[in-house]
């Protein structure tokens, strides 16, 4: 929708368009950042970029305008958590990964966001997500369940899953999951590894 026809869109739409078209305006007001995340796209990129504020108009709207901090979705740490997830998006084409994202930033400009996790370390958050597979995340959210409660790496291989063992091995790797290199130590969640899932399950609930 044109917005420049803004006959009979109510107050959440006019909302929805102004909160993303102060993202916009902050985000081309940053020589460095404009440039390399709105300059610099290749065309899957951009489109990816188009989708994302497309979804983030919907949220939005959905949200309504009582929900959202006007005054913080036009600070500096979220507009620089928004274009952390923004190159970060346009990286990738999963739609597990798009969702999570528009939820992380759903969940960031509400009134009522979690305290108990600031924008640094959703920042740190974003970077992992963004380094994870599908298969991971799946895996996180299956251990988040306690499904793997009681198990160990050899345990979890014996289930003859491959994409499982791949993304065991990859969380173990990125110190996400531990089990103190011991084959026959219970998988277990590092201290980082202990927010991220807490987090995952709050952005999850809501997909």
């Amino acid at each position: 929708m044109s917005l420049t026809n803004l006959e009979g869109i109510d107050d959440t739409q006019l909302l929805s368009y102004g909160v993303v078209g102060v993202i916009k305006q902050a985000i081309g007001a940053m020589p460095i950042v404009g440039g390399i995340v709105l300059g610099m796209l290749d065309e899957v990129e951009k489109l990816r970029a188009q989708q994302m504020m497309d979804e983030l108009s919907e949220e939005i709207q959905i949200l309504g305008r009582d929900k959202i901090n006007l005054s913080f979705i036009e600070s500096e740490e979220f507009l620089d958590l928004f274009c952390r997830v923004l190159r970060a998006r346009t990286r990738h084409r999963s739609k597990v990964k798009a969702k999570l994202f528009i939820k992380l930033l759903s969940e960031s400009m509400q009134n009522k966001r979690d305290a108990r996790f600031g924008v640094e370390i959703k920042e740190t958050f974003v970077s992992l997500i963004d380094q994870m597979s599908d298969d991971e995340i799946f895996f996180l959210s299956d251990f988040a369940k306690g499904i793997y409660d009681g198990k160990t790496k050899d345990s979890v291989y014996q289930l003859g899953d491959k994409s499982k063992s791949i993304a065991l091995d990859a969380l173990l790797g990125k110190r996400i999951l531990s089990n103190d290199e011991s084959w026959d130590q219970d998988i277990r969640a590092s201290m980082l590894g202990k927010e991220l899932i807490a987090y995952i399950q709050i952005l999850a609930h809501e997909l």
